[in-house]
């Protein structure tokens, strides 16, 4: 984090809190409250980019199949997870990384150079950095799938999405010079999805659409090839949507892989085999630990039968100590990004954080000279006229202390318009109990429906994270 004295800032915009407001040039701003997160990202996306790169060389090579599915099952790994627990801004992190990439899209030489920064300088081949640019993909939500969904499924679904919405927004001349790509990725399509369908197909209602022998050693064949299909596709995808010169690689980002329990070893599965990909970069947020736990219990139930025997030689230990080891395989050391903790920042460098809350069209909807306590409980005293007092030292127990409680909490109060006077108010209420003033009474009335929010606030929100 900052050095004892500085301060750092957490970024939000409204109507968007839950994704916090980042640029390219943010992810290099000492005051940014994730910044040692995404040098880390940043670091670790650089050597995903130099991958890429060097695969390119390897393809001008002319390589068989054989020799490209050999290498494929080498590619180096290319996912970059923001680790962090329940609420603590792991989901907020990855879209805004996310976001400052969509940016890097538009092809904007300073904004490259803002983003990558020393990078530039401290590498034999800045270029392939510079001159990168990103496709980025919605984010994937596991737990809103349907059962019989994949991971590849959604991927595939989305790609082609863009890419119709792309064929739609060519012009006739346009659409006639690419109707030759046109046709050769559409076609691409056709058979990642038919893999991907023979891949997750229940063997025995599959057979019954099958008939012919020949036909099903195909569908076979197809799926064992599914990696080269997939790279194939996204290789043709990224040259159709871009300038085929142009050095693209796709983003696909997935939220919370930990919390569907039932899938998440599955999840990791298609992303370790089929998604390792050449100009593939993965996002994923997820808690590490909850992802160890059911990835331990998809290789307990695996191993169930040995567990019934005491002589056995597998074991619960044994088990935690393979999924560890998988994990490791699946998301490498290196490649967690592990974010601060708003707790911990807040109980040692209380006197450091402060919020930038801005509107839509940039306008502070914060104090700017304030701290984060002082801001929020500025903001309260706004909206309810009650004054809190608080110790610079210990943060007030009504205001948030985590990214996901913050993120509910300033939508929340910013909503309730202002309340002059609130004090004044007040005492004419129990003065001038039946006071005829049209103006005064209509303040009073939204004084106390600000009041009844925030009671609500408390006792259905705040008291229950």
């Amino acid at each position: 984090m900052e050095q004892t004295g500085k301060l750092y800032e957490i970024y939000i915009r409204k109507g968007r809190e839950h994704r916090a407001f980042l640029t390219p040039d943010r992810v290099n701003d000492p005051k940014e409250f994730f910044f040692n997160a995404y040098q880390d990202a940043k670091f670790q996306l650089a050597e995903i980019v130099r991958a890429a790169a060097r695969w390119k060389e390897k393809e001008k090579k002319g390589l068989s199949t054989k020799k490209q599915i050999e290498l494929l099952h080498e590619y180096p790994n290319n996912v970059i997870a923001f680790c962090a627990d329940r609420g603590r801004g792991k989901t907020t992190a990855m879209l805004s990384f996310s976001n400052a990439l969509e940016i890097l899209g538009d092809g904007k030489k300073d904004d490259s150079a803002a983003f990558w920064g020393e990078l530039l300088q401290n590498t034999s081949a800045p270029y392939e950095l510079r001159e990168t640019r990103f496709e980025v993909m919605s984010s994937i939500d596991p737990a809103s799938m349907e059962n019989s969904e994949s991971v590849l499924q959604q991927v595939i679904s989305q790609l082609y999405e863009k890419y119709c919405r792309k064929i739609r927004s060519f012009s006739p001349y346009e659409s006639h010079e690419k109707e030759h790509d046109r046709d050769a990725l559409s076609a691409k399509f056709q058979k990642c999805a038919q893999a991907i369908d023979a891949l997750y197909a229940d063997p025995k209602q599959r057979d019954t659409f099958i008939e012919d022998e020949l036909d099903k050693i195909a569908e076979m064949g197809q799926s064992a090839k599914l990696l080269l299909l997939l790279h194939e596709l996204v290789d043709a995808y990224l040259d159709f949507v871009r300038d085929p010169k142009t050095n693209c690689c796709l983003v696909v980002q997935i939220d919370d892989a930990d919390m569907d329990i039932g899938r998440s070893y599955q999840i990791l599965e298609d992303v370790r085999k089929y998604l390792d990909l050449p100009r593939v970069i993965v996002l994923m947020a997820s808690n590490i630990r909850q992802l160890e736990t059911t990835v331990e219990q998809h290789f307990l139930k695996e191993y169930q039968q040995g567990l019934q025997h005491s002589d056995s030689m597998i074991t619960v230990e044994r088990c935690h100590d393979i999924a560890a080891l998988y994990l490791e395989k699946a998301i490498p050391h290196p490649r967690r990004i592990y974010l601060p903790d708003i707790d911990e920042i807040i109980r040692q460098h209380l006197s450091q954080l402060k919020i930038n809350y801005q509107d839509a069209q940039g306008a502070q909807l914060l104090p700017r000279n304030a701290t984060y306590q002082k801001q929020l409980l500025d903001l309260l005293h706004r909206k309810t006229g009650m004054v809190f007092t608080f110790d610079p030292d210990y943060l007030h127990n009504l205001l948030p202390t985590h990214m996901r409680e913050l993120s509910q909490f300033l939508p929340f109060v910013t909503s309730m318009p202002d309340v002059p006077d609130g004090y004044q108010i007040a005492v004419d209420t129990f003065r001038y109990q039946g006071f005829t003033d049209q103006t005064k009474k209509l303040l009073l009335e939204q004084w106390e429906q600000n009041l009844k929010r925030l009671e609500f606030y408390l006792g259905s929100l705040w008291s229950a994270v």
